[in-house]
């Protein structure tokens, strides 16, 4: 017997921040295949000399004696008139460098051109973020744009309420950030936007966001009954990640999970399960176990999180969860296996390996 460690529904699948066109939705398989570190970044590498042809060797040149004599006389010459003239104070005195200046002549434009970029780059690493290295570079942009959204929060404020769309849209998601109680009524309001991509990332500022305070009937609206994909998407995740920070799960909540497990997107269905499982929905069990054989990894991989999660929190379920899950182990494709079989360490607190049969064995010893 080897101890675990509690189980939660956020170890080993990973969340899935759905997204606008501007930020491609990253979908965090639950069961990722071991990867490779990263090969260096190659942007931090300079030009080669011999491997680009722009590049100019040094030459030491040595400059005619007609040329060295023509300076020297310039630079006299330039002495002298120096000397004749009248100096002008305004022309030598020394500005300090003042850095708050230079922050107010930037404009908003710009300060959201910059936040995008980095926006980008946050949402493209947490795609391919694997081990600690990733995940630890992940936390340090979060960390930036925390402060820089931050430090300009009522400006950028200002360009979600009345900017154009493109900057409604870095806007919407840049004050998710802020981690503020001030942007969250901003941020409802503009679920209302006419720009379907302002609404993905205001539905992914307030998933960033995950106030307990967010009212959520607004956000499941949008997660079953938008048009757009990227739209449920980020509205289911947006649900989870208030739920999860103490957010309250009516009634309506669950009926429209219990809608979103049926969705065409697997993300949607993947966010669903987890929201019915954080809800301990004993109604949503049969569709857990039915869903553990979905097409897709990331959908599978969330039900079998789910059925470990009510097992261990619902002592009278663990062994109707526990034989879903081992039932499934020689029925699943290699990457949801091994999903489960981390599912089922979790939820025993045994390791009992890839030995389906010691599995099955342990399952039916529970009620």
């Amino acid at each position: 017997m080897s101890g675990n460690g509690p189980l939660s529904l956020t170890t080993g699948i990973g969340h899935h921040a759905g997204s606008s066109s501007r930020y491609p939705r990253p979908i965090v398989d639950p069961c990722p295949d071991p990867r490779p570190d990263p090969r260096p970044d190659s942007a931090l590498t300079g030009p080669q000399p011999g491997h680009n042809r722009d590049f100019l060797p040094t030459t030491m040149i040595r400059p005619s004696r007609t040329l060295c004599a023509a300076l020297v006389l310039c630079a006299a010459c330039a002495s002298n008139a120096s000397k004749n003239e009248t100096p002008d104070e305004d022309r030598f005195k020394v500005k300090a460098w003042n850095p708050e200046v230079l922050e107010n002549n930037n404009t908003t434009g710009v300060y959201l051109a910059e936040l995008d970029v980095s926006l980008k780059a946050w949402n493209n690493l947490l795609l391919t973020a694997r081990d600690q290295g990733e995940l630890r570079r992940v936390k340090m942009l979060e960390e930036d744009i925390t402060f820089r959204a931050t430090k300009r929060r009522e400006a950028i404020l200002e360009q979600l309420e009345s900017g154009p769309p493109s900057n409604r849209q870095i806007a919407a998601l840049a004050l998710g950030f802020t981690k503020s109680p001030t942007v969250l009524s901003p941020l409802l309001a503009a679920l209302e936007d006419t720009e379907p991509d302002v609404v993905s990332n205001a539905l992914m500022g307030l998933a960033i966001l995950r106030d307990p305070e967010t009212p959520l009937a607004g956000i499941a609206h949008h997660m079953t009954e938008s048009p757009y994909e990227r739209n449920r998407s980020n509205a289911s995740w947006a649900i989870l990640r208030v739920l999860r920070s103490g957010g309250d799960g009516s009634e309506h909540i669950r009926t429209a999970a219990h809608a979103a497990l049926r969705d065409d997107e697997p993300s949607v269905r993947a966010h669903a399960a987890l929201i019915l499982a954080h809800l301990l929905d004993e109604e949503a069990l049969d569709t857990l176990k039915l869903q553990l054989f979905d097409d897709v990894n990331i959908s599978a991989g969330a039900a079998s999180r789910g059925l470990a999660y009510i097992g261990a929190k619902q002592e009278r379920l663990k062994g109707q969860c526990a034989r879903a899950l081992t039932g499934c182990l020689e029925k699943v494709n290699s990457t949801v296996k091994a999903s489960v079989l981390r599912d089922l360490m979790l939820l025993s607190q045994r390791n009992y390996g890839k030995d389906t049969d010691a599995w099955v064995e342990w399952s039916h010893r529970l009620d």
